[in-house]
């Protein structure tokens, strides 16, 4: 099974409280889906300010290189390359 946690400034959290993706045909539980609740949204948002700044740091090309290396990995892999990817942000 496939667990999608919530990405809180980069670093993956596995949220109490969790959605399960249903196969239609089946019933098997294929993913669990970390969520992230407005307590967890409101805490996270008092560092947008910080955040900012560190993106500020990082020039628009670099930017934009990066967010085109990642377009593909979105759109065309499965969610268990996605999963393997989650995992090596935890073992940064």
């Amino acid at each position: 099974m496939v667990n999608l946690p919530v990405l809180r400034w980069g670093q993956p959290y596995e949220s109490l409280e969790l959605d399960k993706v249903i196969h239609f045909v089946t019933g098997e539980t294929l993913a669990r889906v970390s969520q992230a609740n407005a307590g967890l949204l409101a805490k996270d948002i008092k560092k947008a300010p910080r955040a900012r700044e560190a993106l500020r740091e990082i020039p628009i090309r670099q930017l934009v290189q990066m967010m085109k290396k990642a377009a593909p990995k979105m759109s065309e892999d499965d969610l268990k390359t996605i999963e393997t990817a989650l995992r090596s942000f935890r073992r940064t």
